[in-house]
């Protein structure tokens, strides 16, 4: 967990990554966190939701709504053309794709792919 901190800590003050968290009762109940980059298929610059999260006892409500549209305006803010995100495998995660759809994000096809190259993650 510590190493986790750390990580977030110096992403964070590069300004490499953004997290938006949302609250209920000074309470973190919602996360999203995100990047810019480019792409040039998309015109420039755009931002990756890394990880998007809600607790269990708030995914019904408006939260994650909420959180979404506070990293639309965040991306407009910054010029972004688009947001983009990979949903967890399917079809065990229907509802989290149904949730991204109902609020304006659509499946652009693929599946994300990794090769990691440091063997200290």
């Amino acid at each position: 967990m510590a190493g986790t901190v750390q990580r977030c800590e110096a992403l964070l003050s590069a300004g490499h990554y953004a997290a938006i968290i949302g609250w209920s009762d000074n309470i973190p109940v919602a996360v999203s966190t995100i990047a810019e980059t480019y792409a040039l298929y998309a015109g420039g610059k755009i931002g990756v939701i890394q990880e998007f999260y809600v607790i269990p006892e708030f995914r019904r409500s408006g939260v994650g709504t909420l959180l979404i549209e506070r990293v639309r305006i965040y991306g407009q803010q910054r010029g972004w053309s688009c947001i983009e995100l990979c949903t967890p495998p399917l079809p065990e995660f229907e509802r989290t794709l149904s949730f991204y759809q109902h609020n304006g994000l659509m499946p652009v096809g693929g599946r994300k792919m990794r090769q990691n190259l440091a063997t200290n993650n």
